[in-house]
């Protein structure tokens, strides 16, 4: 999760009115981590022009003619500003409250609406003019039925249980590179704070498939992966505590109530710690982003292995001993190859059916291990099932593990460097 690779700064975009109508620029994913262009976007112009009526006489026939010109009015909220916390019955994407509740200046997008005006101006058209640079909006995506609509809300502390009671999962909200920068109302990609955002499906499917919801704003900041929001399964390293919530945060339950069981720290019904080799650790995976992300990240599983199979307080190596990630989707170049570290780079391998380009550094925040599964492509994987085994028992078989190690915990969920998102992984099961 801590990586500090190469960077590379994000391009802006801007939106305009046409008329009556405002349209957001459509931002595209390009790649994941560490290098590489970002998305850039295309900015448009539109202007409003009209007249004011006129009044007309001849031969005693008075005949008015009215022409309306459309546009916002000055006091209305300019794009680029920020939302109001989303509460647990808001339904409305971080795009959706954009576009609903912010209507587009009529001039540009500068926040000066049209008012009325005490002369009749000369019936002319007006020069285009070119809005200033702002960062894109992300574009609302077409809704999916058979993707679980769920509300957010800001849970820096908290853990959201899903799931059945003997088959739990957890989502955390997980900021930790934040740096300098701080959580309260997003401005823009030069800006000092930050929004995001977690929530959870409360409907479990036939196998116990659970659901969650995460979203974010970044700005760039000194840092560069912010936070990973995630649905944990398993005894994440660090997370026991005997006499409050796992690392010190409440477990909020499906019934609004908070977890009374002590000690705690695995998820209920965890099956871990398994000692390598693994014969089975499987996963069902389908993710949806609910607006096109904009700057870089990544959505990765995440897999931490242990010396002992005891977790245990406080998050530190020994006893973590490797951490494996497997990114299934990018965005920005973030991470793709040959973008990362190129120190860290090993060999390709087919894995699963898929090609991944595999990087490893023997000594990773001078302590662990940190193996990285890199797909060929920003969207070369396709929702379904993968062994979480085969990628573990291929560490060890190159070497970079002794074989006697312990999987404690897996998790699936996002890394942003900077930029905005919404997206919702559902279908989502561990098991062995």
């Amino acid at each position: 999760m801590q990586r500090r690779e190469f960077s590379k700064a994000a391009a802006a975009s801007a939106v305009a009115v046409d008329g009556c109508s405002y349209a957001a620029g459509m931002a595209r994913p390009a790649g994941q981590e560490n290098g590489g262009a970002d998305t850039h976007r295309a900015a448009t112009s539109a202007w409003v022009f009209g007249m004011r009526p006129k009044l007309l006489a001849s031969a005693g026939l008075i005949a008015a003619l009215i022409l309306g010109a459309c546009g916002g009015g000055g006091d209305s909220p300019a794009i680029g500003e920020d939302k109001p916390v989303l509460s647990l019955m808001g339904q409305l994407s971080l795009a959706e409250m954009d576009t609903k509740a912010k209507p587009l200046e009529s001039n540009g997008g500068n926040g000066k609406g049209r008012k009325g005006t005490t002369t009749d101006p000369a019936p002319t058209d007006p020069a285009p003019t070119e809005p200033a640079p702002t960062e894109p909006t992300p574009a609302p995506i077409v809704a999916d039925p058979s993707v679980p609509q769920i509300s957010m809300a800001s849970w820096p502390n908290t853990l959201l249980q899903t799931g059945n009671d003997t088959d739990a999962y957890w989502i955390e909200d997980g900021v930790w590179g934040a740096g300098a920068l701080t959580r309260g109302t997003y401005t823009s990609l030069t800006g000092t704070q930050y929004e995001q955002y977690t929530g959870r499906g409360t409907t479990m499917g036939p196998n116990g498939e659970v659901a969650g919801r995460m979203a974010w704003k970044w700005p760039q900041g000194t840092t560069e992966v912010k936070s990973y929001p995630s649905i944990i399964k398993g005894n994440k390293p660090g997370y026991f505590n005997t006499w409050t919530g796992p690392a010190g945060k409440p477990i909020l339950m499906l019934n609004d109530t908070y977890s009374q069981i002590y000690p705690s720290g695995k998820t209920p019904g965890s099956f871990f710690p398994l000692q390598l080799p693994i014969a089975s650790l499987k996963s069902s995976f389908n993710w949806k982003h609910n607006t096109t992300p904009t700057g870089r990240g990544h959505l990765a599983y995440d897999i931490w292995l242990q010396n002992t199979p005891d977790q245990i307080n406080g998050f530190r190596a020994p006893p973590i001993t490797h951490e494996i990630m497997i990114p299934l989707n990018y965005w920005g170049e973030y991470g793709a190859y040959p973008y990362r570290n190129p120190g860290w780079y090993q060999h390709d391998v087919t894995l699963e059916g898929y090609l991944f380009h595999v990087y490893y550094a023997p000594t990773f925040n001078g302590a662990w291990k940190f193996v990285v599964f890199e797909p060929d492509s920003a969207n070369a994987i396709k929702p379904g099932t993968l062994n979480l085994a085969t990628f573990i028992n291929y560490v060890a078989k190159q070497g970079w593990a002794s074989g006697n190690e312990y999987a404690v915990s897996v998790e699936l969920g996002v890394e942003p460097e900077h930029g905005t998102g919404d997206l919702t992984i559902y279908n989502y099961r561990v098991w062995k």
